[in-house]
């Protein structure tokens, strides 16, 4: 075997060939540029196996080339599978058969784990702060609420107020038509407070056939004339074989000199002195 075939030989199959052309084959036409290629092309898929893709393969010619193009081949599938794992899914990967057929199946199944994740958090978080008739806020949700507006009111020196509602002679609706009858009632009702609330307005189930709204950002005197704007329209809805429904209301607005607990004492105390009046009114404490 001529000794530059035998060097040739060792540059492509051994695990530590020469480190250099010898001095001896220098001569030989053509052997220093193979011996480059070679040694690149050695460098270059060394470092892909081992995810080094910075370094750009040296030389060229179509065995060079070859390995460049996988080289970038690997940089762009890295680089869509960071999009992926940044919530990308509609990258699909196009030039590696099998591989390709794999990734994009494992992109798929990952998207379709997220959003059921999504659906589950979703319908956890429903759970936690909805009132399971009325989907409307429930007492829990009402109550970090008002801690907040509490704090913030604190801090900030803002205007806050709150108004309790309760339905006036809910039992009989219950004990004489029944409790799904009674359900309808609620429902009714809380579709008809949201739809004269402000957007910025809190609406929640307090418990039972009572209601509470949060109104940020407002006095006693404008949280009242919203009140009395709700009282209406449930006076003049129609409940079919009801008839008429009323409510009673409370309104209360935050001071510094008391709590959220206190605040919402102060609203239901303002309820039941409405109820006492003869109910379907809004009555205030300052």
């Amino acid at each position: 075997m001529n000794k530059e075939i035998a060097y040739i030989k060792s540059l492509l199959m051994d695990a530590s060939p020469p480190e250099k052309l010898p001095e001896d084959l220098r001569a030989i036409e053509g052997i220093e540029q193979i011996d480059f290629i070679i040694r690149s092309l050695r460098e270059g898929l060394y470092d892909i196996c081992n995810g080094n893709l910075d370094e750009t393969i040296k030389g060229t010619g179509y065995l060079v080339g070859t390995a460049k193009n996988i080289q970038a081949t690997f940089r762009h599938l890295i680089w869509q599978i960071e999009n992926i794992y940044s919530g990308d899914f509609s990258q699909e990967i196009q030039f590696l058969g099998e591989i390709s057929q794999s990734l994009n199946k494992g992109a798929k199944k990952l998207e379709s784990h997220i959003n059921s994740m999504s659906e589950k958090e979703k319908e956890l978080v429903e759970l936690s702060e909805l009132d399971h008739l009325t989907k409307i806020y429930n007492r829990r949700k009402l109550e970090e609420i008002i801690n907040k507006e509490t704090e913030e009111a604190k801090e900030s020196g803002s205007k806050f107020s709150v108004c309790i509602l309760d339905i006036d002679d809910f039992k009989l609706v219950n004990d004489n038509f029944g409790h799904l009858v009674g359900d309808e009632v609620i429902n009714k009702i809380a579709c008809t407070v949201n739809l004269n609330i402000r957007a910025v307005d809190y609406l929640g189930r307090w418990g039972g056939e009572e209601f509470l709204v949060v109104f940020p950002n407002i006095g006693i005197d404008e949280s009242f004339k919203i009140a009395e704007r709700i009282r209406k329209a449930i006076e003049k809805d129609d409940y079919a074989d009801i008839g008429k429904v009323t409510a009673s209301f409370g309104v209360a607005e935050y001071s510094k000199d008391i709590n959220s607990d206190d605040l919402v004492h102060k609203a239901d105390k303002a309820m039941y002195r409405a109820k006492l009046l003869g109910k379907n009114q809004v009555c205030k404490i300052e």
